[in-house]
Formats: structure tokens, C-alpha cells, sequence
């Protein structure tokens, strides 16, 4: 089969990522259980597919709205640590194809509306793309907890396919209604912000994803009132308990997170632990609230921290700590450290460097600051990156990068804030690289005399800089882009096309060789005693003056034997009976040199009657 649309198609279904459709098409091509071997006779990987690949491939097979699948479908960053689903990023921990959940009662849901339009359950049972996400625990719908082994074997029923029934045979739709049990609030949350409704009163509505699970997780140890110095480790049942008490603590957050820090602090105080924040609330307050930014979020925990710290005679009132006491809004160290979102030692430095750090200061210790500063460095250092960030936004290395700034493509904005290393923007390093691919489609494989932009540099002996100077004025046109993210070495282009920017007197050693008609090894011994140019760095560092210039002046014996019609060895035999003087030979050159004004009156004097 090919990639061209198919005939036998199945309606389209909201929640259903790419995997899950190509797993529908197999059973609708009477392949029920070979999604794997229908995937490959369309020209597919399901394990691709299943770590977020090929996504556009089975919208064209489907007929489906390619963005609309695509937004369905992960798209995996491995540097970043993340997966895009759903318009949201979340930790790559947190999502999962290696086993396969589902809700039998939307299964079941899925098959009755099959019944009602005469069709095959297969049809339009399908896979919802939350059940990927390991921070769903359990159907936001029914509120059963998700499926994850068959109740006839006891085995994953894996993804060979069809959505509704297991290899044994046996299906996986629920053989009774749902009871009407409500969803957990966490489940109905977290799958809410995946298909795009937020509850717009909730305070971690304005976290990330992966921040609001992390949230909702540390809320409900808190309301466990357990003290500890170490933050506990969840399995998934209990990290799914604790998002549903963190939901619960923030339902009732006036009340119920005073209640809970109310049994933390007495554990503390049984435990005779040490005075002050650390000691009363452990990691809630030293990993965790103390390191909070100063969104609305993290200022509602620090205040509630302040007060009943402050009520219970904690600290007094006039510390200043937890952005409270005399003097205005404070910020410690540590929160500033993650605000800037860089390490302690980074950040001391540029805070310093700035006159926004007291001298004397400690890690962990209230400071006054400027709050609307800290904003203002914060949103400058996320403006801008320094050459390392540079680097990675262009896929390339650290000389690369420098000739690339050198070459005024990527200009610096001066030094960073603070009085930080030399910096640039991101915005106009992106907007770089987007100007040489204008047009250009995306290509999965390389099309035929292609090469990625590294390797077609060096083949064609063009320096990385000269090649985007070329693309970005339109002397060179890139033949593709690799899908993913855009980097230069994500650009495809033809060596061919890259040689067309080299300069005209620049050659290599094997160009060099050839115009002159001899051995390379000869050139380089010509270059190493000096007779042919000056040795120079770089590939193409031989001038074509120098090589014209050295054939005007020099002859090798194979030249003369060509005059003389005879072979080099009888040639050089000839010269040294006629006492020519040898310019350059064995054993310091592999070839013979004569000067060519000696050579050519011998080669008269010989070729007379």
C-alpha cells in the first residue's frame, strides 16, 4: 500500500491519537490484530507511531485534518524532557504507550452508538489519547479506574489491535452500566486541561501541566499532616490519591491547609526537631514553598506558610521571611534562584554583579529586593540566550556558532543583564533560521543528490556561514527540512548547489593536483618546501595564482615525456644526461620538477633532426 488516501476509511473521533486511528484502519481493512503488519504495508512503523512519529503520514491515510490529529498525537522532545499532547506539556515520565489502559465503560459507550448506526463495534470503538497520560489515573467520565490488564487472561491486551477486544478473544467493553460513580476531581481536572476546558477559578490553572500535577501531588502530602525532612516518593495509586487531596486542600484552602500544616507542625515539634521554618515544616517549607516563583500560586502558599508559622510562634512577625516583614515584598535566595530558573552559584553571581544582593547574604535567607528588578532580569535573561543556548538553538558546535556571529548572521545584543557573559536573542536566532527554509517543504528522507547542511558543507568545501549566507540571500535553495525541531542541522541541501559559493582561488590539494596533472602526495611535498604557495589552515587554502604560476615556471617529467613522446623514466634518464637541473624530486617528492624554460630547449634540442 502507499500513503495516498485510503479507500476503506472509519469516521473520525475526538480523543483519538494517530496510533490509535491506525489500529481502527487495520481492523477495517480486515486486519484485526496486525496493526503493526498493516502499519509496515503503508509504509509505517507502529512503534514509531506509538513514540509520536508519523502522525501527518495517517492523517493522509485517514483523510483525516492533520493538525487536528496532530494535536491528538505526542510529539516527543527528549532534550527537554517533555511530551506535547493536547496542547500541553507534560513530563515525559508522566505519559506511556509501553502498556495499554482504557475505560471499558467508554468502550461500551463506543460500541452502543455503533449498534445505533449500524455498524461494526470496530468501527468506532477507538483509543482516547488521555489514557497515555500516567496523571490520568482514571476515567474522567465513569470514574472507574483505567483498565490496564484483561479480566478473561490476566495479560495487557497490548496494541495489536482492535481497540475493544484482547488477543485471547475476549472483549474489553464492560458487561454492566456504569454505576454513576463521579470521576475524581484530579482525573476530571488534569483530562479537562488535556482536551482544552480549564475550571478558570482553580489557582494552578495558570501552572504548566506538568507543574500543576507536580502541585497537586505536594498539596496532598501536605494534607496527609505528615512531617518529614525528605520529600516522600508516590507509586501511582498513591500519587493518584494525592492529586485528589491537593484538589480537595485547594477546594478548601483557607481552612484546610491550616488544618493540615497544624499536624505537620505538631509531628515536628513531637520530634523534637530543630527551631524555625526548616525544623517546624521540613521539606514543605526547605524543597518546596521556600522555592516557589512569585506567581499568584506561589504567593498564596507563602502567605499561608507566613501566617501560621507567624500565629505559632515559628518566627516572629517582623522576620523577614516568606516575602513578609518590614520593608516591603522580600525574596530569598533560593527563590530568586529559581525564579531566574538557573543554579545558586549563577545567579548569586549575576544578582551580585547587578547591586541587587546584599553583601553578607545566605543561601535560604530573606533579603530585601526589588521585586519589579528580579521581573525585569528574569524577563530580559528569557528574551535572550548566552553561546551555549545559541548553539543549541542551531544544532551546531562551538566554532560553527562563532563564525556564524562573526559573519553578522546571528548578531549579539551586548552583554546580559548583571553584567553577564555576551548574549543574543532568541527571537532572531529563530527568525534565522526560519529565513533559509522560506518554502521549503518537509521531507522525512533526503531526496536524491541532497545531503544535511553539515555534511554537504564539507563535501562541497563551503564554510558553514558561507552556506547560509548563500540560503538566506537565495543564491542556494534548500531541498527539505527534517520534520521536528528546526536547527540548521535540520536543512537539507545539494553539495552541488554549495559549490557554486566557493571563492575562485580558493582550490584544495586534490584540485590543486589535478590542474597541474600530478600525484596530491607531490603537491604537498611542492607545499612543504615552499615551491608551491604558502602552507595555510583550512581545506581550501591553496590560491589558483599561485598554482598557474608555479605551471608557468615549473615542468614535471611526465610533461616532458609527453613531449618527447617517451616514457617519464626514459625523460628523466635524458634530462640528467643533458645535466638539467632537477627543481624538485626523489626522495623528498614523489615527482620530478624541472625548471620549464631548461626543460623546453631540451625537448627542442631533442625533438631536432
Amino acid at each position: 500500500m502507499s500513503a495516498a488516501p485510503l479507500a476503506l476509511r472509519v469516521p473520525e473521533m475526538p480523543g483519538e491519537p494517530a496510533h490509535g486511528t491506525l489500529m481502527r484502519l487495520a481492523a477495517r481493512h480486515r486486519r484485526p490484530g496486525d496493526a503493526a503488519g498493516f502499519a509496515a504495508d503503508c509504509g509505517l512503523s507502529f512503534r514509531s507511531l506509538l513514540r509520536g512519529g508519523g502522525a501527518d503520514a495517517v492523517a493522509r491515510l485517514a483523510g483525516f485534518d492533520p493538525l487536528a490529529l496532530g494535536q491528538r498525537s505526542p510529539l516527543v522532545d527528549a532534550s527537554g524532557r517533555t511530551v506535547g499532547l493536547g496542547g500541553q506539556r507534560i513530563a515525559l515520565g508522566d505519559w506511556s504507550t509501553t502498556n495499554r489502559r482504557w475505560c471499558p465503560h467508554c468502550l461500551a459507550d463506543d460500541a452502543r452508538l455503533a449498534l445505533g448506526r449500524g455498524l461494526p463495534t470496530e468501527r468506532l470503538a477507538h483509543h482516547r489519547f488521555w489514557w497515555d497520560v500516567k496523571s490520568v489515573f482514571g476515567c474522567a467520565v465513569h470514574g472507574v479506574p483505567l483498565a490496564q490488564t484483561c479480566a478473561a487472561c490476566g495479560r495487557g491486551p497490548g496494541w495489536a489491535g482492535p481497540v475493544h477486544r484482547c488477543p485471547c478473544g475476549a472483549s474489553l467493553l464492560s458487561a454492566t452500566e456504569a454505576d454513576g460513580r463521579r470521576p475524581s476531581p484530579a482525573d476530571h481536572y488534569l483530562a479537562g486541561r488535556l482536551t482544552g476546558i480549564r475550571s478558570g477559578t482553580c489557582l494552578v490553572d495558570a501552572l504548566t501541566y506538568r507543574e500543576a500535577v507536580r502541585a497537586l501531588e505536594r498539596l496532598g502530602l501536605v494534607a496527609t499532616g505528615r512531617w518529614s525532612a525528605r520529600k516522600p516518593r508516590l507509586g501511582g495509586s498513591e500519587a493518584a490519591a494525592c492529586r485528589d487531596a491537593g484538589m480537595g486542600l485547594l477546594a478548601d484552602r483557607r481552612h484546610g491547609l491550616a488544618r493540615a500544616l497544624d499536624q505537620v507542625l505538631a509531628e515536628g515539634r513531637a520530634r523534637e526537631g530543630r527551631p524555625g521554618l526548616i525544623g517546624s515544616y521540613g521539606w514543605i517549607y526547605e524543597l518546596w514553598i521556600a522555592n516557589l516563583p512569585d506567581d499568584e500560586f506561589g504567593r498564596m502558599l507563602k502567605s499561608a506558610l507566613r501566617e501560621h508559622a507567624v500565629a505559632n510562634g515559628v518566627i516572629p512577625e517582623r522576620e523577614r521571611a516568606l516575602g513578609g516583614g518590614p520593608g516591603g515584598p522580600l525574596v530569598d535566595l533560593a527563590t530568586a534562584t529559581s525564579s531566574l530558573g538557573m543554579g545558586h552559584a549563577r545567579a548569586r553571581a549575576i544578582l551580585g554583579r547587578g547591586g541587587m544582593l546584599p553583601d553578607g547574604i545566605r543561601r535560604s535567607v530573606a533579603f530585601p529586593i526589588d521585586g519589579v528588578g528580579l521581573t525585569r532580569l528574569r524577563e530580559a535573561l528569557d528574551r535572550t540566550t548566552d553561546a551555549k543556548g545559541l548553539r543549541a538553538i542551531l544544532g551546531v558546535g562551538k566554532a560553527q556558532a562563532r563564525r556564524i556571529v562573526g559573519a553578522g548572521l546571528v548578531p549579539p545584543v551586548g552583554s546580559g543583564p548583571g553584567g553577564t557573559a555576551i548574549r543574543f536573542e532568541v527571537a532572531a536566532a529563530e527568525r534565522f533560521l526560519r529565513t533559509l527554509i522560506e518554502g521549503v517543504p518537509v521531507r522525512r528522507k533526503l531526496p536524491h543528490g541532497s545531503a544535511m547542511l553539515a555534511g554537504a558543507c564539507r563535501s562541497a568545501g563551503v564554510p558553514v556561514e558561507v552556506a547560509c549566507t548563500g540560503l538566506r540571500e537565495g543564491d542556494v535553495r534548500a531541498t527539505g527540512v527534517a520534520p521536528g525541531r528546526l536547527s540548521l542541522a535540520a536543512i537539507m541541501v545539494r553539495p552541488a548547489d554549495l559549490r557554486r559559493l566557493r571563492k575562485d582561488d580558493g582550490l584544495t590539494v586534490e584540485e590543486a593536483a589535478k590542474a597541474l596533472g600530478v600525484h596530491h602526495e607531490a603537491v604537498r611535498s611542492l607545499r612543504r618546501s615552499g615551491l608551491l604557495g604558502r602552507v595555510r589552515p583550512g581545506r581550501r587554502s591553496l590560491r589558483r595564482g599561485e598554482v598557474d604560476a608555479f605551471a608557468r615556471r615549473y615542468m614535471p617529467a611526465s610533461e616532458a615525456a609527453r613531449l618527447l613522446g617517451t616514457s617519464p623514466k626514459r625523460a628523466t634518464r635524458l634530462m640528467a644526461e643533458r645535466q638539467v637541473a632537477v627543481a624538485a624530486g626523489p626522495p623528498t617528492c614523489r615527482q620530478t620538477f624541472y625548471l620549464r624554460a631548461d626543460a623546453q630547449r631540451q625537448v627542442l634540442a631533442v625533438a631536432r633532426p
